[in-house]
């Protein structure tokens, strides 16, 4: 029959005792444990609900610049159409000035009676001259109002509508030529071979205007010299769009990053980092197609733009 000692007895009281204090001591980490997670738990709750907070701030922030983007793009389109509309308007009221000139002399001659053929011939060859200039230079104002006026109306719209893809896209580059004159950058865009497309002007404008000042602000430095070329193309259903300058080009570090938002190489000097960003939307989300950029350092720029000509309503 086994018998138990008094030190087997103090060796098992001394473990019952051990064994309950870890019990004790696993439950009271279990319940710090929960306490700690339940407290996580809000902390990552609150954290959440204040990151969403500024998400929101920074989506709204975000917007309102990509309208003040498009409001300065309307702001480019209107200095560049006073300055166009200024060139006829200009011969116009010169043409004009000097038929009124010749008109009171020949006035004079006729009170004094002093009319002579050569005189009144003389007369009607500058009248003429005159008149077709203040007739040819007024429509020439006329049409680049109405040209503005449409352009306009699409930049504050996102309606669709059928337009002539390369007429509508002269119209826009008109409006910006007097920004391209001003650093001696000579445009050539293919106007042949003109398509329909059935699409948002708005968007078209938009693009075409951040690729011009994108070009102006990046891609050329302070009086160079350079070409910008444009081209448009239809294949099957899909419009093409080719924008190319022959500036300094992009670096490739730089390459990966030009649609996200707010990255700018020009930061207080004229760069916001929405102009590309936007365009990316503007083709991904509006027009529903794709863009690709190629740069090379030195060389210049290229950006190719595939779009369906029949946008979805």
């Amino acid at each position: 029959m086994l018998s138990i000692t008094a030190i087997d007895k103090d060796n098992l009281v001394g473990g019952m005792v051990e064994t309950l204090t870890n019990i004790s001591n696993q439950k009271q980490q279990e319940v710090e444990l929960i306490e700690h997670k339940e407290h996580l738990e809000e902390r990552v709750k609150k954290r959440t609900a204040e990151l969403e907070t500024s998400f929101e701030q920074l989506t709204e922030t975000q917007n309102q610049l990509v309208e003040s983007k498009k409001m300065a793009s309307l702001g480019g389109l209107v200095a560049g159409i006073a300055h166009e509309i200024n060139t006829p308007i200009g011969i116009g009221i010169t043409a004009a000035s000097y038929l009124s000139d010749m008109t009171m002399e020949l006035k004079s001659q006729f009170d004094q009676n002093k009319i002579s053929k050569k005189s009144f011939s003389h007369f009607v060859e500058e009248a003429e001259k005159s008149s077709v200039l203040m007739v040819s230079n007024l429509k020439r104002a006329a049409e680049l109002i109405g040209n503005f006026k449409q352009v306009a109306v699409d930049q504050s719209s996102d309606c669709l509508r059928l337009l002539l893809i390369k007429k509508y896209c002269n119209e826009v580059l008109t409006s910006l030529s007097a920004k391209l004159k001003k650093q001696t950058i000579s445009l050539e865009f293919d106007r042949d071979n003109d398509f329909e497309i059935y699409s948002s002007p708005s968007a078209i404008t938009q693009i075409i205007t951040n690729f011009i000042l994108n070009s102006l602000i990046h891609g050329f430095i302070e009086n160079q010299a350079g070409t910008i070329f444009i081209s448009i193309k239809q294949t099957n259903k899909m419009a093409t769009l080719i924008y190319q300058d022959s500036g300094q080009g992009i670096p490739d570090d730089d390459l990966k990053k030009i649609f996200e938002p707010f990255f700018t190489t020009k930061r207080g000097q004229g760069g916001s980092g929405l102009g590309l960003h936007i365009v990316y939307n503007l083709v991904h989300q509006t027009l529903k197609g794709n863009i690709s950029c190629e740069s090379t350092p030195g060389v210049g720029t290229k950006f190719i733009i595939t779009f369906p000509c029949q946008a979805a309503d």
